[in-house]
């Protein structure tokens, strides 16, 4: 059973997961080996049991490497003993980790992402957001995504890290080629991408090593100065683990929130009326108009897990190696849990979507997100007026950006008139 939209869907998937949700809420890809799970209760119980569903890259390599049945703890040791061959060209990161090492690496960077500490970067934010603004009004045309949704992001994450926003088109040339050699397969971890994974890898590396040199030498107040004197049971983290929190807070740092701000604009210009409600109550709404976006076009569509043992799951007989993908886009659809969910409302209570994750690996960026999202919006109400897509849109003229796991558009454009002051 096919349990991925097409091509043509992937810009408005949402019939499709409407039918999977109703006929086929749990399915298995006999193509792929790899189950698909499209309600949000079943999202939710997948994504809090990481002792069964797992999200550790190598332990499901080694997996699909062994014909022998092995023991859950015989998996952990085996592991140890085999896996670096076949996962040399795989880094871990806390995406891709479980517990215990995943909560330690994760208390590591957790301290630089708590809300008060995001919050007092709302000045910045708002300085940043007004600036790139002002920029695109003197052009007089707008790309949201251009203009606004990546510039934004990145010069915040890039300053928290510790490098130069100068090199913002080398950290999107990266972003670009990893998520877009995902454009063209739905296959996991497909091996055949291995070599380019890691030629972009190793640039990466070369580029954070040569700043991790010099902030060894000149610390800073920066992510990358906190990472190396950083200790987990009194032990300094490694090279390759420093390298790996860099390459994800830069590439996970920015390109949620660029698909957040360019999807939240799409919504309101397709939706006039809800448009003309945040106008009249932007201080009240904007908070809630961004939690709808989240839920409506959630910008990372999926997460996967895998399975490390056989598991009957709500009678469903899953095998120890297979892999799952959760639609938290369908997710955040399901009409069991959302009433009128195709809607976009931003008056919507409750709105409990699972746009950042559920369970350990909730997003820890989610805050930045939200308050980048927000900040976009405010400075668009506040200086623009008569915003409209151009004379010549039509869904059909948006290109996706990436692959089908995430929801956004590489551009935006719209027409507007500066408000009078």
């Amino acid at each position: 059973m096919e349990i991925f939209p097409s091509k043509n869907e992937r810009l408005n998937p949402f019939p499709f997961y409407t039918r999977m949700r109703r006929l086929n809420p749990i399915a298995f890809d006999d193509k792929n080996q790899i189950w698909g799970i499209f309600n949000y209760t079943y999202s939710k119980e997948i994504l809090s049991n990481h002792k069964i569903f797992s999200s550790d890259i190598h332990k499901l390599l080694f997996l699909q490497n062994q014909v022998k049945k092995n023991t859950h703890e015989q998996i952990n040791h085996d592991i140890k003993k085999n896996v670096a061959n076949d996962t040399k060209n795989i880094r871990s990161s806390i995406l891709t980790l479980d517990p215990p090492r995943h909560r330690q690496l994760r208390n590591v960077i957790l301290s630089a992402f708590t809300p008060n500490r995001i919050y007092n970067l709302n000045s910045r934010i708002e300085e940043v957001s007004k600036k790139l603004l002002n920029n695109a009004i003197k052009k007089g045309e707008i790309d949201i995504i251009g203009d606004l949704a990546y510039p934004l992001p990145v010069t915040i994450i890039a300053e928290l890290i510790g490098i130069p926003y100068r090199d913002h088109n080398l950290f999107k040339e990266w972003a670009d080629r990893l998520l877009g050699a995902n454009a063209n397969t739905t296959n996991f971890l497909d091996r055949k991408l291995e070599p380019d994974f890691k030629k972009i890898q190793e640039e990466m590396d070369d580029y954070f090593n040569k700043i991790i040199q010099i902030r060894e030498k000149e610390p800073k107040n920066d992510l990358i100065s906190n990472l190396i004197v950083s200790t987990i049971d009194n032990n300094r983290l490694t090279t390759e683990e420093i390298l790996s929190f860099c390459s994800l807070l830069l590439l996970a740092g920015h390109v949620t929130t660029v698909n957040l701000i360019g999807n939240t604009i799409r919504s309101l210009l397709e939706n006039p009326l809800q448009l003309r409600k945040l106008k009249k109550n932007p201080s009240a709404l904007i908070p809630s108009t961004i939690e709808e976006s989240l839920r409506y076009r959630s910008p990372v569509q999926a997460l996967f897990r895998f399975l490390l043992e056989d598991w009957d799951f709500n009678n469903y007989k899953m095998s120890r190696g297979q892999r799952i993908v959760i639609w938290l886009g369908s997710a955040n659809h399901d009409e069991a849990i959302f009433k009128n969910p195709e809607e976009f409302d931003i008056l919507r209570q409750p709105n409990e979507h699972i746009a950042f994750g559920y369970g350990i690996h909730f997003c820890i960026g989610s805050t930045l997100a939200r308050l980048e999202g927000q900040s976009v919006l405010k400075q668009i109400l506040e200086q623009l007026e008569d915003i409209s897509f151009m004379d010549n849109y039509t869904e059909g003229s948006l290109k996706p950006m990436h692959d089908v796991f995430l929801m956004g558009v590489s551009n935006l454009h719209i027409k507007f008139k500066e408000r009078k002051k």
